[in-house]
């Protein structure tokens, strides 16, 4: 935009410069006193030396229908001394003056009517330039609202902790759900997986992530991570001395070339805990240290949770 901007101003800068450059040289040459009026002071106004009219004045005429334009008349003064004079037929100046004016009148209306149609021009020119940029903001409007309403949103929900059992792992899922109305691609994730005695923890450092999938509008699909936990570990979140964090991120493009990502972070509590094993006593099942959490007893977690 600022390219064709500033090659309109040269143009216009250019063209103002050459029509200023040719009024000038046309109002010098049309400012020039009558030529008639010029000569005739050279001449004395008439043809004549004193009151008495030149011989070969009248012998010209008689040998030529035609007026002549200017004439030179000499005579003979002395024997070494000549006297001319230089002289225009009054209708032939009347005729070159009335020509050099009609010539000057039409310069000076041609360069008028030339500089006030440069200035519409330049006026036009502004006002397309304001449309145009007034156009582009508007489709640029248009653009945004059309990738708000109709680009990729991936959430990530908490699908709870299977298995959560102290001689293997705890391992948490994710379910990464597109609600949008275009396809979420490239799909790359990281999850994680923490027990911690913290319930406020605000550190949730992100590692490589993995993948290059596709979710469909309106479709789901599921990740998890793990990590190892001790009998000890076990039984304290059982005491509700423990919480247990799944957290990650997923990163998409939105259908429109744009990255995305969305931030996630699940604290796990005891109110979810139930045993793989039914009808045992809670003493048997903190033995046996094998369980499961359900998603009741998950919440998003007061960090680790944006999205861009």
């Amino acid at each position: 935009m600022l390219m064709h901007v500033t090659r309109a101003s040269n143009a216009l800068l250019i063209a103002l410069l050459v029509i200023g450059a040719l009024f000038l040289v046309s109002r010098n040459d049309c400012s020039l006193t009558n030529p008639s009026a010029s000569l005739s002071s050279v001449t004395g106004g008439n043809r004549t030396a004193g009151n008495a009219p030149f011989p070969a004045q009248n012998a010209v005429r008689n040998q030529s229908s035609k007026s002549p334009l200017a004439g030179l008349e000499l005579r003979i003064i002395e024997t070494d001394r000549v006297e001319g004079r230089l002289y225009l037929d009054a209708d032939a100046t009347g005729r070159a003056g009335w020509l050099h004016g009609v010539a000057c009148d039409i310069k000076i209306d041609f360069l008028v009517f030339t500089l006030c149609l440069i200035a519409f021009v330049g006026v036009l020119w502004a006002s397309a330039q304001r449309i145009l940029a007034a156009t582009h903001q508007i489709a640029l409007a248009q653009k945004r609202d059309l990738e708000a309403t109709q680009r990729a949103y991936v959430s990530a929900h908490p699908y709870g902790v299977a298995p959560f059992n102290s001689a293997a792992y705890a391992e948490g899922h994710v379910g990464f759900r597109n609600a949008g109305k275009l396809p979420a691609r490239n799909v790359r994730w990281f999850v994680d997986v923490a027990v911690s005695s913290d319930a406020r923890r605000a550190h949730f450092p992100i590692r490589e992530l993995i993948g290059n999938n596709l979710i469909p509008p309106n479709s789901e699909m599921t990740q998890r991570g793990r990590t190892a936990i001790s009998q000890d570990e076990f039984d304290n979140f059982l005491a509700n001395n423990l919480w247990l964090y799944v957290w990650g991120t997923v990163q998409y493009e939105d259908g429109f070339g744009h990255e995305r990502h969305t931030n996630f972070c699940h604290r796990y509590d005891m109110r979810g805990f139930s045993s793989t094993m039914g009808g045992l006593a809670s003493s048997q099942i903190e033995k046996l240290g094998r369980g499961s959490i359900s998603s009741d007893g998950s919440v998003f977690h007061q960090y680790g949770n944006d999205a861009g």
